[in-house]
């Protein structure tokens, strides 16, 4: 990308700060986990000082190697957590609320925003499930793991295609400045 992609900016705030601020207006306990640039990243986005910051020891394992870190510093009562890559900025609070709800009317293991038939993020993980997160092979990814469990899921349809964003090259970050005007 040319820089760190939680520095990239979208609606005049950094995917980062756009991610922290989303969880926390829904009463949300946000853990970030960094790799690499930690300390460029940190630096540079003042939000991170209301949130829990966790370096990942290892990033070059991937996301998984994240994720896991970020699982095994949770309170043991932690009822269920999201996840979601800091490169999926501008998921409208209400999938959010609306992804809450489904999982505390039923509980299901998982919970997926879909968006015309396509699954995307946040993702919502019941208690039920960290330990065999923690526990899940280095060498498979947290994808590997949703769809080992997808007979699990619940979904919740949105009309958000933000939940199905995923900014990995300079040309997907221009598209969506050029689609949504950075608004």
């Amino acid at each position: 990308m040319g820089s760190p992609k939680p520095l990239l900016e979208f609606r005049g705030l950094s995917f980062l700060a756009l991610q922290i601020a989303l969880y926390q207006s829904r009463g949300i306990v946000v853990y970030v986990v960094l790799g690499r640039e930690a300390e460029r990243i940190s630096a540079a986005c003042p939000a991170l000082e209301t949130a829990a910051l966790l370096l990942n020891p290892g990033p070059a394992r991937g996301m998984l190697s994240s994720l896991q870190t970020g699982l095994a510093a949770l309170p043991a009562a932690t009822p269920a957590v999201f996840f979601t890559p800091v490169d999926n900025p501008g998921v409208d609070p209400r999938t959010v609320d609306a992804l809450l709800e489904k999982w505390r009317q039923c509980r299901p293991p998982l919970v997926i925003p879909r968006y015309e038939c396509r699954r995307g993020h946040p993702v919502l993980v019941d208690a039920l499930l960290i330990r065999d997160l923690l526990e899940w092979p280095a060498h498979l990814t947290a994808r590997d793991f949703i769809h080992s469990r997808i007979g699990q899921a619940a979904y919740v349809d949105t009309a958000d295609e933000r939940v199905c964003l995923d900014i990995d090259t300079p040309r997907d970050y221009e598209a969506l400045l050029a689609r949504d005007g950075g608004a």
